[in-house]
């Protein structure tokens, strides 16, 4: 029986997470490969589970049978999605992204997600009612639980995306649907006949009725508690997950990692016999050395090596959400209140994706709900024991903290050079002070003041001498106008990246600068506009814009189409006050349109609603990034066989792949060969003195055309011409993309 049951919920909790990454990869395209695209699908994911724990905890009262039957009927029920598929909805609006996800999801796997959730609680409460003895505790099951969410979650990026594309992958995900519904109802069958052997026993061969005791804190807890630690944990994951995949790309690989981790501590937390002394000895110093490591993170803005920075983002997560994870353990109540704890778990999870997901962009201009669930992690430390000095430190330290926090707080949004400095070295002076709280106290008050501490290096920004001039959040991240301290540079920051600057001194106002300088690749294609210009002028799409820069190099008469997803960009872009890019471009008399929605797609309807200039456009650029990411959906086979329906003969697709962590020249070169089509490449150092004062920065483009006399303008000496017979290449198709392939996190 023991090994049934396990079996079951081992297989019904791999299915629910393996899905989860395929469903959210299917809507990837639509919303341009945001990052936020995960956090509101673990939003939707997050609420199914609830609504599964409590179809769960609504049948709890009826007879066995009864819940046998109607949950049998709620699996076959979510045999209605199979397979699962992309949907074709159009884009939200702008503002409603998260509940488009959520009703896309709903629609794509709602009902057959639900009927899995339920399947934990469920199968554990069979179990339970199915003997009387001390051995079958059902929490036992939590663990197999927890080991199929792990395995079926490192599946999918491992196992599952390299060997199948994604139809395939659905209809796989749909056989393994199937095959758990005889698991699920051998399960029920076998319950009820245990349950009918135990009460047609003589009294005096029945086991005896043991019931396990309680944890130490469950007679304690109640709903509240089980909600906080339940809160934390989530919001904390879905903070880390943001952090980590906004500077590469939101993919399955980069979610499934935290989410593994996540999943690990639950496994550790619930482990058998984890009853007292829940919370391992050096504990506080555990927390001390991961939360310093991450304020230093924060407060030098480190990017390399890329392993070691998320090495510390995940070694945060793993012990924050374990001492939320613990503090859950130990509070957990006997089998009579199984449904209502997991319940209750369920529902915290689903508050910190409410708060990360919805919440949190509207009440924060920057990801302050990542320190602030730092702060509630670490407030899970342990209680006092009577041994320990109990010196009142805490009242003290807190009051000091709290004033120099406030001061912080006021000189880091100074933005001057002076005030980011002292907010810099009060930064560091908080962390140390919460070191001494934790090494005198060692509780929650030292707890809290590491997360206070980690809040106030992470609002000490923007770095020495520059100013903020604007900062605004939306679904697909962070924005800020940047200023220089004498005034005379502007720069667009997304995220962690630049995308644009414009000097505003009198020899060099209007020109392109950053990646986009006339010496650089850009300014080599876009600079050379005359070979294509006509009566009508020149024209091209810009898929993705940042501050405009490349509108720079547009005469009269030349059209310039824009495809950018974020409202807020494309506000930015066209505000005088900030960049004159656009304003003055169509000042000189360049037109075009501007179409919020994702590039490529943008393209796609732009072609079948017939306003794409004839004969096309003579260059395509691709400089679409969420911060330092490239959204891999627009580097696909499907994508260039796209760009070369709507690119004039003689044109050229003109890739920005500047990237900290990818190699993406292998996978364009790819796309340019499975067409038979010419490319070539050009790195471009920005190092010299002049350009260097010209606000050049290095940067890495690719062209790609139908031959190779189309790319007979740019230079040799300068741009490399690809060859099949000596260069490596990777084709990525909306079926499949091996991110790990092009991978490089430094050494």
């Amino acid at each position: 029986m023991t090994a049934l049951f396990a079996i079951a919920v081992f297989w019904g909790a791999a299915m629910l997470f393996v899905v989860q990454p395929l469903a959210a990869r299917l809507l990837l395209p639509v919303l341009g490969g945001s990052p936020a695209v995960w956090i509101a699908s673990m939003l939707f994911f997050q609420s199914a589970l609830l609504a599964g724990y409590a179809l769960a905890h609504a049948l709890v009262r009826a007879r066995h049978g009864v819940r046998v039957a109607v949950y049998v009927g709620v699996l076959l029920i979510g045999c209605v999605v199979l397979p699962i598929g992309a949907v074709t909805w159009a884009a939200p609006a702008p503002g409603f992204e998260p509940f488009w996800v959520g009703g896309a999801l709903a629609w794509m796997v709602g009902p057959a997600f639900v009927a899995l959730a339920a399947a934990g609680p469920m199968l554990q409460s069979w179990y339970a009612r199915s003997s009387p003895r001390q051995d079958r505790e059902p929490y036992a099951l939590f663990a197999a639980s927890n080991a199929g969410s792990l395995i079926g979650l490192l599946a999918y990026p491992f196992l599952v995306e390299p060997m199948l594309g994604l139809r395939a992958q659905g209809v796989a995900w749909a056989v393994g649907y199937l095959a758990f519904i005889p698991l699920a109802i051998v399960c029920g069958l076998g319950s009820l006949r245990a349950q009918a052997a135990t009460r047609e026993r003589p009294p005096r061969e029945q086991a005896p009725a043991e019931q396990p005791s309680e944890a130490p804190d469950a007679k304690r807890a109640g709903a509240g508690v089980w909600l906080l630690w339940s809160f934390a944990g989530s919001s904390l994951l879905l903070g880390t997950t943001l952090q980590m995949t906004t500077d590469i790309a939101s993919v399955p690989l980069l979610w499934v990692v935290p989410l593994s981790v996540y999943l690990l501590t639950f496994v550790v937390a619930f482990r058998p016999g984890l009853r007292a002394g829940w919370e391992p000895k050096r504990a506080p110093w555990l927390v001390a050395l991961s939360v310093t490591a991450l304020s230093v993170v924060m407060l030098t803005e480190a990017r390399d090596p890329a392993w070691a920075v998320y090495a510390v983002y995940l070694l945060v997560l793993a012990t924050g959400a374990y001492l939320c994870h613990a503090r859950l353990s130990s509070a957990r109540p006997d089998a009579s209140r199984l449904t209502v704890y997991y319940l209750c778990i369920a529902a915290g999870g689903a508050l910190g994706g409410v708060f990360n997901a919805i919440a949190a962009p509207e009440l924060f201009n920057w990801i302050a709900e990542y320190p602030i669930a730092v702060a509630l992690a670490c407030a899970a430390l342990g209680r006092r024991s009577p041994t320990e000095d109990t010196r009142p430190l805490g009242p003290r330290v807190g009051a000091v903290m709290l004033v120099a926090g406030v001061f912080a707080i006021w000189a880091g949004l100074g933005r001057t050079q002076t005030t980011g400095l002292l907010a810099d070295v009060l930064g560091v002076g908080l962390s140390a002070l919460a070191l001494y709280a934790l090494r005198r106290d060692g509780r929650l008050m030292g707890g809290a003041f590491v997360g206070l501490a980690l809040a106030v290096v992470f609002s000490a920004t923007p770095g020495a001498g520059e100013r903020v001039e604007l900062r605004e959040r939306t679904f697909f991240g962070v924005t800020e106008v940047v200023g220089s301290a004498n005034g005379d540079r502007t720069s667009l920051i997304h995220g962690a990246t630049e995308h644009g600057a414009e000097i505003t001194r009198d020899d060099l106002a209007g020109q392109p600068t950053s990646y986009y300088h006339p010496r650089g690749p850009a300014g080599d294609v876009l600079g050379a506009l005359e070979r294509w210009q006509n009566d009508d002028g020149a024209s091209v799409a810009l898929v993705g814009l940042g501050a405009g820069s490349l509108a720079a190099y547009a005469e009269a008469g030349d059209r310039v189409d824009i495809y950018e997803i974020d409202p807020l960009v494309v506000r930015i872009a066209e505000d005088p006050r900030w960049f004159s890019f656009l304003s003055s471009a169509r000042a000189r008399g360049v037109t075009g349109q501007t179409r919020i929605g994702d590039g490529r797609l943008g393209l796609a309807r732009a072609l079948g609603a017939e306003s794409i200039p004839e004969p096309g456009y003579d260059v395509i650029v691709l400089d679409a990034f969420t911060s330092d990411a490239i959204p891999p959906h627009l580097l696909t086979a499907e994508a260039f066989e796209m760009y070369a329906r709507v690119l004039a003969p003689g044109g050229v697709v003109l890739v920005h792949i500047s990237n900290r962590y990818l190699d993406l020249e292998p996978v364009v070169f790819g796309a340019a060969v499975a067409m038979d089509w010419a490319a070539a490449s050009r790195w471009h150092a920005g190092v010299g003195v002049k350009i260097e004062a010209e606000g050049a920065r290095p940067s890495r483009w690719i062209a790609v055309a139908r031959t190779r006399e189309d790319l007979g303008f740019l230079g040799v000496a300068t741009w490399i011409r690809l060859d099949p017979a000596h260069d490596p290449s990777r084709l990525w198709t909306d079926d499949h993309a091996d991110l790990l392939s092009v991978l490089d996190l430094g050494p």
